[in-house]
């Protein structure tokens, strides 16, 4: 009898279905972290970063090791958009100290390890935002291994594009 009452309920149905779908299928697809390797024609990319864009708009970032290994956790599991940049440090320098406005901030900008200079290795600007850098990786729950294998041409050492997007409030020189 309660059966036959239960049953002609809806929405308990309903309600005791989503229950167990959403028991079973928990509060979507958890988190996951990304680890790999960045490198450029063969080459360790030496510094730089490893950007992850959510589709919510928010972006999880990684600094690139000597090595050329990076790491970022809690990712949101689904499909993630990567951009990758390795600025030139030595160009990167120069270009902080002209944003400084006092000299107590260009005091405080630390001039680039010179072995992170000389081993510098950089990469197309293409990679750096993810609607050009073709990159994507899928987040599954727990541990995901992506090794980034860029090519193309890269900029001269001493010269070319920092490879890395200005400064938040500063717009890109064109």
């Amino acid at each position: 009898m309660i059966w036959a009452i239960l049953v002609h309920d809806r929405s308990w149905v309903a309600a005791t279905i989503g229950f167990i779908l959403f028991a079973l299928t928990g509060c979507g697809g958890g988190t996951g972290s990304l680890s790999g390797k960045v490198t450029m024609n063969g080459k360790p990319v030496t510094s730089g970063t490893v950007q992850a864009f959510l589709v919510d708009g928010a972006t999880l970032t990684s600094e690139i090791s000597p090595d050329g290994n990076y790491s970022i956790n809690e990712l949101p599991a689904g499909i993630t958009r990567i951009g990758v940049s390795s600025p030139n440090p030595k160009k990167r320098y120069e270009e902080l100290l002209g944003f400084a406005k006092t000299e107590e901030q260009r005091k405080a900008i630390q001039p680039p390890d010179p072995a992170l200079v000389k081993s510098w290795v950089g990469i197309p600007d293409q990679y750096a935002q993810p609607e050009s850098s073709g990159l994507t990786v899928t987040i599954k729950s727990g541990p995901n291994q992506q090794d980034f294998v860029l090519t193309g041409s890269t900029p001269p050492p001493t010269g070319g594009s920092t490879g890395a997007p200005p400064p938040p409030g500063r717009a890109a020189k064109k």
